[in-house]
């Protein structure tokens, strides 16, 4: 298949933040429609967020497996107020960069 172990803990560890962090308050969140900023930032800080960009731009370098990863486990998120939008902010920083963004 296309997954190696790297792929596999990086599963873990996406699998492990959204059972601890995300799913146990998600009814509130929803409920609440709470901002979810400061989650983003802890997603953003473990590496969820920018995972294909060049680590010149903060990304991590890797591949579209790691991306098809990261999708996959969001997927089991009891709700849409954090998937859908953690989709959105990253096609919004790709855009950004390919348009704004350049070496120098």
């Amino acid at each position: 298949m296309y997954f190696d172990e790297t792929h596999e803990a990086f599963r873990a560890s996406i699998k492990k933040f959204v059972d601890k962090e995300i799913n146990p308050s998600m009814d509130e969140w929803e409920e609440k429609t709470a901002p979810l900023h400061d989650l983003f930032k802890k997603m953003g800080d473990l590496g969820f967020l920018g995972i294909r960009y060049d680590t010149r731009y903060g990304g991590l370098g890797l591949d579209y497996w790691y991306e098809t990863v990261l999708l996959e486990e969001i997927g089991h998120i009891h709700g849409m107020g954090v998937s859908r939008p953690s989709q959105f902010r990253r096609i919004w920083l790709h855009l950004s960069l390919l348009l704004m963004g350049a070496s120098t």
